[in-house]
């Protein structure tokens, strides 16, 4: 069956009963993926980057050769640094090509951690204490004085990193703590870029990178991936997604995170496609977003990955006559795509989205819409290849009680070769899974007859009103079907006597108008659940995003919280 062929479940499984999936996998490798590559299409262009993430920037391009020549560099001026297989390698950078570089070259000798640019010194610390790493990467003070700052004050807290490496560093600049301190192009420049100066020798159980995951205060959780879970979920979304050399893929979201590093990179670069990087700062970069219509013309672009709150902006965004043609679908993950929304961007654009959906600790992707089958607007897809997912109804300790039934709301768990291999915290592990080999998303959902995922919300989202449990994501949808709401988004308010309340946060589309009181009566009209009703709506200028454009229902939270408010029964 060819890439991107399977159009329901019965091609899943049929695609499973055909082979083993050892026989389907390229390499057993992330570095394997990378050394294939250069050597099947060595000089065609891998990244582009954009120093601006304008269409009309000059474009720097690194072919699929050189960039495997540079992660040689690295790789081999890691070893000369004594960097053992257990030494993590902490990457501090916005997206560059040199994060690409700086990612595979430690996977190729040890693992990788990518880390948030937006995280402050103490989580840094934290992070590259819970990963063991004993090497930091970071723009020197040239290139991002912030950031160079914020990597000296983290290693000074962290007393393991022994080598700071400065992208771009001055020989007049020390570095603080104990780290010793190198220069990323003078360290590189002495070493070969056409072999690796010692035999790697990982194999498919072995650590290939670490994600932190959550917020950004209190001890980090960091997951930890083996080269199975990348390797499995690079060949599955490139097949799914029908990738291959000709591909051209747009990239805005942050290379910190799974959702650009695996999906959105490593799949595509296994294939031989071109990645074209938009600005450091990705999809947040001043006229990245305005100008997005004209990048894809420019390059041709034939697919992108987004979050949600990309969509909405790029609603407002007039294409301006640019040719998106080439485009041949678009991803949506991270968070729930509104119904609204998803149907108002494709009815302007006339693009395909493909809603997936998955998280951290299973490798980013665990199910998606098919390309080629019927999407439904609203799911989430049919499970990936290979890896079981369903729904379960877990007791009070989250372990597991039963299977649900078709169209029964539980919780969402997978089991798989994307399972990751748990956390650093081995307490933070055994409370991840509901049964041996089951990763407990976190999520509720169900599953419909013809094997689509449905998600109903989280777990820890679910708002408990005098003993109702309220779904807000039924709420959101409302409030997004209403013209004037650009994004929404309900959490719940503590109340003495209800326990919580809920209450309604919404951002308005350029241009228009509505009163809280409007909104608050088109929920009274619409939904039909009076305990669901909002008791409170609030008008934002834009609703709070985390670092990966997720929305940010903490400081929501804590706004309804700080808020005044009387307690009312249900």
């Amino acid at each position: 069956m060819s890439g991107g062929g399977v159009a329901c479940l019965a091609d899943i499984e049929a695609l499973e009963a055909e082979k083993p999936l050892a026989q389907r996998l390229a390499a057993t490798t992330v570095w394997g993926l990378v050394e294939r590559a250069a050597a099947l299409f060595g000089p065609r262009p891998a990244v582009s980057f954009l120093p601006r993430g304008l269409p009309d920037d000059e474009v720097q391009t690194w072919s699929h050769a050189a960039l495997a020549g540079a992660a040689r560099q690295l790789a081999n001026s890691l070893h000369t640094l004594g960097l053992q297989r257990g030494d993590g390698v902490g990457i501090l950078l916005p997206n560059l090509p040199q994060t690409y570089v700086s990612i595979f070259g430690a996977q190729a000798l040890s693992f990788a951690c990518p880390i948030s640019p937006l995280q402050g010194p103490a989580q840094v610390a934290r992070i590259l204490q819970a990963a063991q790493c004993s090497v930091l990467i970071a723009p020197g003070p040239t290139l991002s004085p912030p950031l160079w700052a914020r990597a000296q004050a983290a290693v000074a807290l962290a007393p393991g990193v022994r080598h700071l490496i400065a992208l771009g560093a001055p020989d007049s600049v020390a570095a603080h703590g104990t780290a010793q301190l190198h220069d990323f192009d003078g360290l590189c420049a002495t070493q070969p870029a056409d072999r690796l100066c010692f035999t790697p020798t990982h194999d498919a159980d072995t650590l290939a990178a670490c994600f932190h995951t959550g917020g950004t205060t209190g001890a980090p959780k960091v997951a930890r991936h083996h080269q199975r879970n990348q390797v499995y979920e690079a060949w599955a979304f490139s097949h799914l997604a029908a990738l291959d050399q000709n591909d051209v893929c747009l990239l805005g979201l942050p290379l910190f995170h799974v959702h650009a590093v695996i999906p959105a990179s490593l799949a595509p670069l296994s294939v031989g496609a071109h990645i074209v990087l938009l600005g450091p700062d990705g999809y947040r970069g001043a006229g990245v977003l305005a100008g997005f219509w004209r990048t894809v013309e420019r390059f041709s672009a034939t697919a992108f990955n987004a979050v949600p709150s990309v969509y909405a902006s790029l609603l407002n965004i007039d294409p301006q006559g640019a040719r998106l043609a080439s485009l041949r679908f678009a991803i949506s993950g991270s968070a729930p795509l509104a119904v609204a929304l998803f149907e108002a961007f494709e009815q302007r654009t006339g693009l395909r989205i493909l809603e997936g959906y998955g998280l951290t600790e299973g490798t980013c992707v665990s199910s998606v819409n098919p390309l080629r089958g019927e999407r439904r607007i609203g799911s989430i897809g049919l499970r990936y290849p290979y890896q079981a997912m369903k729904t379960a109804l877990l007791d009070d300790q989250g372990r597991w009680q039963r299977d649900c039934a078709v169209d029964e709301v539980g919780a969402v768990l997978i089991s798989g070769p994307n399972v990751f291999a748990g956390y650093t915290d081995d307490t933070l592990t055994a409370e991840a899974f509901a049964a041996p080999g089951w990763l407990n998303t976190g999520d509720l959902g169900r599953q419909d007859a013809d094997g689509y995922f449905w998600l109903t919300g989280r777990a820890k989202d679910m708002i408990k009103r005098s003993g109702h449990s309220i779904d807000p994501k039924g709420i959101e949808e409302v409030l997004h079907r209403h013209p004037a709401v650009a994004a929404a988004a309900v959490v719940g308010k503590p109340d003495a006597l209800a326990g919580e309340l809920p209450v309604a946060y919404v951002a308005l589309h350029p241009g228009a108008t509505a009163t809280p009181e409007a909104l608050l009566d088109h929920c009274r009209q619409v939904l039909a659940d009076p305990v669901a009703q909002p008791v409170a709506l609030t008008v934002l200028p834009q609703l709070p995003l985390t670092a990966v454009g997720k929305l940010d229902k903490l400081q929501l939270r804590a706004l309804a919280a700080a808020a005044p408010h009387e307690s009312k029964p249900a």
